[in-house]
């Protein structure tokens, strides 16, 4: 598919399903270090200010269903002149599909820069289409958890 969507502020709703569906709470959300939260997905006024003020800068681009449903995202957060940081979400039903496509479009977007994203070590489709795109793993983390009994 060919990715022309780069989602609006106002949509914000839809990705936020999909993260949902994909990675949910129990699983720590987005990633362990960021949790699942809605200001994540829906920026207020003074933190799109600031990112503006301190050169970043987030692109979002979505592909959505007939039916509206958001079915995968993809994040591209900047700063100027460093690393663009990834972040991709796809319904499993479309693995090796509109991950393929949203990959394709961070690296035509990435110009001179390094791309990083953290990936599911479960997601195999995804992982065989990194190491397509010559993305190298520089480091395999395993996060446990402790609950105190109570």
């Amino acid at each position: 598919p060919d990715v022309k969507i780069e989602r609006r502020r106002w949509e914000w709703q839809g990705e936020y399903e999909l993260a949902q569906r994909v990675r949910c709470q129990e699983g720590g959300g987005l990633g362990w270090l960021r949790p699942l939260h809605e200001s994540g997905f829906r920026r207020s006024f003074w933190r799109i200010l600031g990112d503006w003020l301190s050169l970043r800068g987030m692109a979002r681009y979505v592909i959505k269903s007939e039916m509206d449903e958001v079915l995968a995202a993809l994040w591209i957060e900047a700063r100027f002149m460093d690393t663009r940081r990834l972040t991709l979400m796809v319904d499993p039903r479309f693995r090796g599909v509109y991950d393929e496509a949203l990959l394709r479009k961070a690296i035509d977007r990435a110009g001179w820069n390094a791309l990083l994203m953290e990936h599911p070590d479960d997601e195999e489709t995804t992982a065989e289409l990194l190491k397509k795109y010559q993305f190298m793993s520089k480091r395999t983390t395993i996060h446990m958890r402790w609950d105190v009994p109570r």
